[in-house]
């Protein structure tokens, strides 16, 4: 499996996701290669019930809306309304298939706050600091994506 992998499926997205809302809801709409199994919002993930809701699996009571649309190009629209979004750094979708050995990749958006990142210091991947993933690929079987890390990550070298 090449290491390059995760980064074609930001290539894929062909876009840098940023919510700029600074409190309340936030609707996020992203394209993704393929379905996704799980949103990931910071460290808490919500499973898809492959309809409209995405449930924290240890508190049902708590969801989520999303959905998921396959689009004409065979790629898909994934979507949801977060909320409380002064409070998140990143919700990712989790595209299980494309990965292998119990790994796997998720197409991320961030949360900015109005573009001041407040929540930024828990989070070792800076993209205040990073180039936009807008990407043209056309042609060449990987792609090289320059992103800001921080020099030491706390939570582990694998964290973002």
């Amino acid at each position: 499996m090449s290491p390059f992998l995760p980064l074609l499926l930001v290539a894929f997205a062909r876009a840098q996701y940023v919510i700029d809302a600074t409190e309340g809801c936030a609707d996020i709409a992203v394209t993704v290669p393929g379905p996704f199994s799980i949103l990931r919002i910071d460290q808490t993930d919500y499973e898809f019930d492959g309809e409209s809701y995405c449930t924290k699996s240890w508190d049902p009571n708590d969801s989520i809306e999303c959905s998921l649309t396959e689009q004409e190009d065979g790629t898909y629209l994934a979507t949801a309304r977060v909320c409380d979004v002064e409070d998140h750094v990143w919700a990712g979708f989790r595209m299980d298939e494309y990965m292998q050995n119990s790994r796997y990749a998720f197409v991320t958006v961030y949360f900015s706050q109005g573009d001041q990142y407040t929540n930024i210091e828990n989070n070792c991947i800076q993209p205040q600091l990073s180039s936009p993933a807008v990407i043209d690929a056309v042609g060449q079987s990987e792609v090289q994506i320059i992103c800001a890390r921080r020099d030491e990550c706390p939570q582990g070298p694998f964290v973002s």
